[in-house]
């Protein structure tokens, strides 16, 4: 963000203050003679209350006095007593507060006497200064749901059977249309790197991609062979793409020439579509089987349809109301997530100038991403309290179920190793954003129904 200059004065001190970016901001405090005066007095006092000089009582001996014995210790007393109230009566004057303890880096003083007052210099973090957000001034389109068609469910529970299949491994052919194989997908380009190793796809349209199937096709296990990655064509009738939310993987694709090693062919022994299949995920019959995927679907569609929204109003608010965070929020994270970044990678066999430009490029990535989550967080903390947005322990407690739910898929943001407050904090604070965008959502909906 660009650097700001304002002014402010009272009767004690002028302050110009200059706002420059991640919340960083010199502060330059002009004290009049009258207000260095007064410090100048405090500080005589403060010091003859804490020196003993032989035929006085303690704050009772003449300024004269105490100068000539502790000159050194007066000045040094108003020094540290003119800073400090010049700052915070600046920091009152400007509204720009330190983001937390510790935040000044600098305080010093220019110069200073009684005839001139005094020149300070201040340089700290201060806290962000969040905007209001109006309801009026946000417009977002709407998503249509995507509705889930017979084929969706019938998808859905052959997923679910090749779960439970049994394998058994083909020989003396080569790999066919609807087989399934185990691979390993490594780039050969400089310097090469894994990309998968030892996974199972299933050679069909739609499963695997259409160059990689031509190459696989014939293939015999233990046969290795090159060629250079190719984008999918775009899916004619994709629902999603209709509706606007769907992002293609292949969005950012990138051809990179492959080897691909093909270790076995396997083909699946399905079990029955009865009522026993049923009971292997606690269901007594299949019909009901059947109507617990569609709900679940229909279930995962609206979560969709949902996040969708919440992500466009994201954009809205970030867009429309536009401000700064502290620096140190971002770089206290990023040192822990990128040592583990730099791990997963090195686990990819990537090594040397790879590894180094794939670092920078993930490391800048989670730096925008943590500086939006932070961002978004801060609009929902003032959204809430200005629109009266509150988190209840029940709302607390229902999150919290959902998230222990989640734990098994490796989907959930809390851990069983947390400690309790962090997991109330992160519960919470994804709540809060959640609900106010929610709220802003159906602040532009009903808008847009009243047109």
């Amino acid at each position: 963000m660009s650097t700001a200059t304002q002014e402010f004065k009272n009767n004690n001190i002028s302050a110009t203050i200059n706002h420059q970016p991640g919340c960083r901001v010199h502060l330059d405090v002009v004290t009049t003679p009258l207000a260095t005066q007064a410090a100048f007095q405090k500080a005589i006092k403060m010091v003859s209350k804490e020196v003993s000089i032989p035929g006085f009582r303690k704050g009772k001996a003449p300024q004269e006095t105490i100068l000539k014995n502790y000159g050194k210790h007066v000045e040094r007393e108003w020094k540290d007593l003119l800073l400090n109230t010049s700052f915070s009566e600046a920091i009152q004057l400007t509204k720009a507060y330190p983001f937390k303890e510790g935040s000044v880096s600098k305080a010093s003083i220019k110069n200073i006497s009684l005839q001139d007052g005094a020149k300070l210099v201040f340089e700290y973090e201060a806290a962000p200064s969040i905007p209001h957000v109006k309801l009026e001034d946000l417009s977002i389109e709407n998503i249509k749901r995507t509705p889930i068609a017979h084929k969706d469910i019938e998808n859905t529970i052959e997923s679910l059977r090749l779960q439970h299949a049994q394998w058994s491994e083909v020989i003396n052919r080569p790999a066919a249309e609807n087989d399934f194989v185990d691979i390993t997908i490594d780039s050969i380009e400089t310097p090469e790197y894994n990309i998968c190793k030892n996974s199972r796809f299933e050679i069909a349209a739609g499963k695997m991609g259409t160059w990689m199937r031509h190459l696989i096709i014939g293939m015999t296990p233990g046969q290795s062979a090159e060629k250079v990655s190719e984008k999918e064509p775009e899916e004619a009738d994709c629902k999603k793409c209709e509706s606007g939310e769907h992002h293609h993987e292949h969005d950012h694709f990138k051809p990179t020439l492959c080897r691909i090693t093909l270790h076995s062919i396997k083909t699946p022994t399905m079990p029955d579509l009865d009522d026993e299949f049923a009971k292997k995920f606690g269901i007594q019959t299949y019909d009901e089987l059947k109507k617990r995927v569609e709900e679940d679907l229909n279930k995962q569609s609206d979560e969709e349809q949902t996040n969708a929204l919440r992500k466009l109003m994201e954009d809205e608010i970030l867009t429309k109301y536009q401000f700064d965070i502290p620096r140190t929020l971002v770089e206290e994270q990023i040192e822990d997530q990128t040592e583990q970044i730099t791990h997963e990678l090195k686990e990819k066999n990537l090594e040397g100038e790879l590894l180094e430009n794939k670092t920078k490029k993930i490391k800048s990535d989670v730096v925008n991403r943590l500086a939006r989550d932070y961002r978004i967080y801060y609009l929902a903390q003032q959204i809430a309290q200005d629109y009266k947005i509150q988190i209840s322990q029940e709302d607390l407690s229902q999150e919290l179920m959902r998230q222990m739910w989640l734990q098994p898929s490796g989907q959930s943001f809390i851990s069983k190793d947390m400690p309790a407050e962090e997991v109330r904090s992160r519960l919470y604070a994804s709540l809060l954003v959640h609900k106010t965008l929610d709220y802003l959502i159906a602040s532009t909906q009903k808008k847009l129904d009243q047109q």
